[in-house]
């Protein structure tokens, strides 16, 4: 059950939990990284679907009450970038909602839904929790990135061309900014995550804020997978050490100091 305080958690402002405004969620885990939902979530706010989507889809959407077993894993956070953002918290409501949706086709009775759609209801629901602007966008473009990669096809293709031309021109960027003269190429380089973008199609949005936020959202999480390299090492190192001196034989005198 997640923790709440004493004013309730901050998703009162937009989700009830079975019943009650902003109530906990019951969950149960059943396993190291999926939880099974015990509990019937309605959202209450703007869908941002309004006149995309029929309304008897949003009416279906805006409630999770599964009638079978439900598995979900919470955000989708990979470990390194965990300092920016939580696997659970006051986004919990939105990205489980957001999982039941995700692949659409899984689900039943969506005319006029798509995946990208529900990715951009993720973000309206993360705005009615008061998810802030620039960190709800964040999440919509990774969610966005993901979306895409998994369509396969022109989709996936398009995210690669997108990966490769943002590591190209960041890595310029920094190399001339840092050892050559500011010129042209400096600013062409700048200016490409606008340019670029353009791959994601109509989630362009989604495309230049994951260009502009990658250079400062790398270090960080560079130094976050170097730290858990170093961690592993020495704790491989510890557990080869510890298993020959478990296996290695004992000193006679040891032994008869223990009485044996």
């Amino acid at each position: 059950m997640t923790d709440t305080t004493r004013d309730g958690p901050q998703w009162r402002h937009g989700f009830d939990i079975d019943g009650q405004s902003g109530g906990p969620i019951r969950l149960a885990q059943v396993d190291r990284r999926f939880f099974e939902l015990r509990s019937r979530i309605d959202f209450r706010g703007h869908t941002g679907l309004e006149g995309r989507v029929p309304d008897a889809t949003i009416a279906r959407i805006r409630t999770l009450d599964p009638p079978e077993r439900f598995l979900t894993d919470l955000g989708s956070v990979p470990g390194p970038t965990r300092w920016f953002l939580g696997s659970y918290g006051e986004h919990t409501p939105a990205v489980i909602i957001h999982d039941w949706l995700i692949p659409v086709s899984r689900t039943c009775g969506l005319d006029g839904m798509t995946d990208q759609y529900a990715d951009r209801y993720m973000r309206f629901m993360l705005d009615e929790v008061g998810v802030r602007w620039l960190k709800r966008w964040i999440m919509w473009a990774a969610v966005a990135l993901r979306t895409r990669y998994a369509a396969g096809g022109l989709r996936r293709v398009s995210v690669v061309a997108w990966l490769v031309a943002a590591l190209i021109g960041l890595s310029t960027f920094l190399y001339t900014l840092l050892f050559g003269e500011i010129g042209w190429v400096t600013v062409a380089a700048a200016v490409a995550p606008a340019l670029f973008a353009g791959l994601w199609g109509r989630q362009y949005g989604a495309g230049l804020i994951a260009g502009l936020t990658v250079p400062w959202l790398l270090p960080p999480t560079v130094l976050a997978v170097i730290g858990y390299a170093i961690y592993w090492v020495i704790e491989s190192i510890a557990g080869v050490v510890l298993a020959w001196l478990g296996r290695a034989p004992q000193d006679p005198g040891t032994m008869a100091a223990e009485g044996m």
